[in-house]
């Protein structure tokens, strides 16, 4: 483990300059692999949601699952659903010891009944506990997660060179940062993943962008100059959208990556490495 301390984080929305794990607990040690929770759906903001376990009252999200069941099996978004409903969540009974918690072992979510949008005003309490407006003006968290025999595990990535621009108060904004090409990092400011195998990568975003790119170097071209580094690069094939997440399958160990997401607001970078050893 490097100097990046690896904490458990509560909101996603909110910036966070460390890495972080994830430590992750049964909701039953005693149970299979095929749990259902029923739970109730209450969004909140443009694209936040928490879900409410109706027995006891677990509050949690299912990260990168953006896909849903409607009741004759037809496959919408998770945005489709309205405050109140009521639906099955299937997974492995994994979930990350956060508030919310995030359910990392999801395999389905199905709605079961619509529900009134009043019936969810108990948990408003919580909704206002935890949703704080976006600033037009902040740039982008990134949090990539993974998955290892022991563990579901998440890695929060600081911002390298971006530039962004918004409107507040009727007048545009910009700002614009520079950072050291990748290769010219020092290897232990760079947020790491260790792994021994090559293992998918899921990215989250806290506005989400409408375009991810990535390319690598090998780990021994750390120190190259930036003309020789562009000679080197690979890019890479990154699937997904704007409205069903990104990943990243079959990350190498024993190279720097470079992801770039773009915004209408404009483009930020991130670099992360991936190593079989610390």
């Amino acid at each position: 483990m490097k100097k990046e301390t690896k904490i458990i984080t509560a909101v996603a929305a909110v910036a966070v300059v460390v890495a972080v794990i994830f430590i992750v607990v049964r909701f039953n040690s005693n149970s299979s692999n095929s749990e259902v929770l029923r739970a109730m759906y209450v969004p909140f903001g443009e694209d936040g949601y928490i879900l409410v376990d109706q027995k006891t009252e677990t509050v949690f999200t299912a990260p990168g699952y953006q896909k849903v069941l409607d009741q004759d099996g037809k496959e919408i978004s998770l945005s489709a659903l309205q405050r109140g409903d009521i639906v099955d969540v299937y997974g492995n009974g994994t979930m990350a010891e956060s508030y919310p918690g995030q359910y990392m072992g999801v395999t389905k979510i199905q709605l079961v009944s619509k529900g009134k949008a009043s019936d969810a005003d108990p948990y408003q309490k919580i909704v206002d506990e935890i949703y704080t407006p976006a600033d037009p003006g902040a740039i982008p968290s990134l949090n990539v997660e993974y998955k290892t025999e022991m563990a579901a595990v998440a890695v929060m990535l600081r911002e390298g060179s971006y530039h962004w621009t918004w409107e507040e108060e009727g007048l545009g904004q910009a700002k614009t940062a520079d950072g050291p090409h990748p290769l010219q990092r020092e290897k232990e400011d760079i947020p790491d993943i260790i792994v021994e195998k090559p293992v998918d990568l899921t990215f989250h975003f806290s506005n989400t962008p409408q375009k991810v790119t990535v390319v690598r170097w090998s780990l021994d071209d750390m120190g190259a100059d930036s003309v020789d580094a562009e000679n080197r690069k690979e890019s890479l094939e990154v699937s997904g959208s704007a409205s069903d997440g990104w990943m990243l399958k079959d990350a190498q160990p024993g190279y720097v990556y470079l992801l770039e997401g773009t915004w209408e607001q404009g483009r930020v970078d991130y670099t992360f490495y991936i190593d079989s050893h610390a």
